[in-house]
């Protein structure tokens, strides 16, 4: 009862219309039956919602872009074996990490070598340390992953087995270079970037400029987290051991042989120099007398570390710049906290007025 009054109305509706493409649709209808109408209208409206979705087309369980094998591929090493899944990863909408190796017996050569899927397992929750934020787990136990077997005489890469089947959805075409496997800053990129920084432009403008010559941020190759994260590794690379171990012996020489100097140094997880703050007895005295005023500057970068110079500066009675202290910081955001400890350690108190 419920369809022949849908089809009524459907009648209705086209019978009215003066335009003549609605007539035709009207003379159509009447040559299908009722099921036929629905199951049209159903498909149509599937059909619709398949083209808003960018992950229509994945099929749990299925092959997807690229339904031939990567199976027979030889490649020379173990750089060119990931490159070559990874490119796939990439063509198909899924990231990459790199497995296991299987040795020969007795020996550091390898035998076998796994790459999996970014979402191949679980992470194991038991012994890590409870921290503030939780990231989310993407992780579905995929078993997409590909082994290549190293020949004993040549030492090439024969992919022996692909295993293409995912059990969760791929990610669209036009969200893919956010993949962190298919994010990487170039060498030629990184001095780029390092250059102009270090000339006094900022990051942001440095970005902004990359990402219209190359025609978008699709195209750049990495976010730009991971520009802010890789210039500031190459600022802890250029603090080598030697200077560093020299400077804190010089530090050392010198609070021995005068007793009202002081030092105070500060190291990253990896034992990295990233600040270092000192003053000696007359910048304390001067700090006593005139430390009313605590001025602190944090704009110098003239150093080949492109470390920022901090001084502690304040002003004499005849209004002529004296110095309390100076600290050198990688990071102004990480040194701020740093350079206000060392001067309340030093001197007690950060002055009545601090510009």
């Amino acid at each position: 009862m419920e369809n022949s009054q849908i089809f009524h109305d459907f009648s209705v509706s086209t019978s009215i219309s003066n335009d003549s493409s609605s007539c035709h649709l009207n003379s159509s209808a009447e040559n299908q039956s009722y099921e036929d109408i629905l199951n049209n209208s159903v498909n149509n409206s599937e059909q619709n919602d398949a083209n808003e979705d960018p992950e229509s087309y994945v099929v749990v369980g299925q092959d997807f872009e690229e339904p031939v094998s990567l199976e027979g591929s030889v490649v020379k090493d173990d750089d060119e074996a990931y490159e070559l899944y990874n490119s796939h990863a990439f063509r198909n909408g899924f990231g990459t990490r790199k497995g296991k190796k299987e040795y020969r017996s007795g020996t550091r050569i390898v035998r076998q070598r796994f790459f999996v899927c970014a979402y191949e397992g679980f992470k194991n929750p038991d012994g890590v340390v409870p921290k503030s934020f939780k990231k989310i787990d993407r992780r579905t136990g995929c078993k997409a992953s590909v082994q290549f077997d190293v020949d004993k005489k040549t030492g090439v890469y024969v992919l022996s087995k692909h295993s293409r089947l995912h059990n969760h959805s791929m990610v669209p075409a036009n969200k893919r270079h956010l993949i962190r496997s298919h994010r990487h800053i170039s060498k030629e990129q990184l001095a780029f970037l390092t250059t102009f920084t270090c000339s006094g432009t900022k990051l942001a403008d440095v970005l902004r400029a990359m990402r219209k010559e190359v025609g978008g941020e699709a195209n750049l190759g990495f976010t730009v987290p991971d520009a802010y994260d890789a210039v500031l590794a190459e600022k802890k690379k250029k603090l080598d051991g030697c200077d560093s171990n020299q400077l804190i012996r010089w530090f050392a020489m010198r609070q021995a042989k005068e007793h009202d100097f002081y030092y105070d140094f500060q190291l990253n997880e990896e034992n990295q120099l990233i600040n270092f703050f000192w003053r000696d007895g007359r910048m304390r005295s001067d700090y006593e007398a005139f430390g009313d005023l605590l001025i602190h500057d944090t704009t110098y970068r003239t150093n080949k570390y492109d470390m920022i110079c901090g001084p502690f500066v304040g002003m004499n009675l005849h209004t002529q710049n004296i110095m309390f202290g100076v600290g050198f910081i990688l990071n102004e955001k990480a040194g701020k906290c740093f350079q206000n400890r060392g001067i309340v350690c030093v001197h007690g108190t950060l002055g009545k007025m601090l510009l």
